[in-house]
């Protein structure tokens, strides 16, 4: 299993880093030494909330990041977005099998090997250029 990796270009932009290479960003995703600059996902670091660097928290940024950058475009104040608790953590297997994990509760099989491909080419079709 390997984790996300920080961009390269992070490393000489000048903002704020983590000790893997992560931009340190604030609870409004803002980085916390430029705040005119925001970051989500494999670019960024939650250093104050504590949330893991995983793809489930990273596409959960994306409306509320989205928001806030509208509304600071708008010379609004960015609201605080709520994580989730618990998140669905789906890990493929050799031979069409997966493993699934969602807080305590955890399963393993050729059907969450179909969730998992089910959710991920779903997934692909939505960003897919079209």
């Amino acid at each position: 299993v390997t984790g996300a990796q920080a961009p390269d270009w992070l490393e000489h932009s000048g903002l704020t880093l983590d000790s893997q290479g992560f931009a340190v960003v604030d609870v409004f995703h803002r980085s916390t030494s430029h705040q005119h600059v925001f970051a989500a996902g494999d670019a960024a670091s939650h250093m104050d909330l504590g949330i893991p660097g995983n793809s489930a928290y990273a596409l959960r940024a994306d409306p509320a990041l989205s928001k806030n950058l509208r509304a600071v475009a708008a010379g609004i104040a960015p609201r605080t977005p709520t994580p989730p608790h618990k998140t669905l953590n789906l890990l493929s297997c050799s031979g069409r099998s997966a493993i699934a994990s969602w807080g305590k509760w955890s399963a393993q099989g050729r059907w969450v090997w179909w969730l998992k491909n089910c959710i991920d080419r779903g997934f692909i079709k939505r960003y897919r250029a079209k």
